[in-house]
């Protein structure tokens, strides 16, 4: 089995829970895994997207509104009843020192499972609509 995607942003209405739930349930059985990336906030996407899922990544920059934030989705994933929420720590400049990777960890609350570097040549080609070389 592959690899399943649906990404944020989405703007093709209303993300509902139930057809959501029903449509990966059915695609389980094709895909060894489903991302779902629902943006940032905790709208209808992000609920729904929640409901569906048995494990969430939470990904955030090391900055502290980001971080902040990143505790308030990994609290309501864990009050929705998702046991298995990982952080993921993005954007890592390479001076960065530890202890801000650890109080990011900390004020997130969720098991860490990745470090994603800092990249220019990402950015420039993100920024030019260009896969990366």
């Amino acid at each position: 089995p592959g690899l399943f995607v649906i990404s944020a942003p989405y703007s093709g209405g209303r993300v509902r829970a139930e057809p959501l739930r029903r449509l990966t349930d059915r695609m389980r059985g094709s895909f060894g895994w489903i991302l779902l990336d629902t943006a940032a906030g905790l709208g209808d996407a992000f609920w729904s997207a929640a409901a569906a899922a048995d494990r969430a990544l939470v990904v955030v920059t090391p900055d502290p509104v980001t971080v902040r934030d990143g505790r308030i989705v990994a609290d309501s994933l864990f009050d929705a009843g998702l046991d298995r929420v990982r952080l993921v720590i993005n954007r890592v400049a390479a001076q960065n020192p530890i202890r801000d990777l650890d109080e990011c960890i900390d004020t997130v609350g969720a098991q860490l499972i990745g470090v994603v570097p800092e990249s220019a040549a990402l950015a420039a080609a993100a920024a030019a609509g260009q896969p990366l070389a």
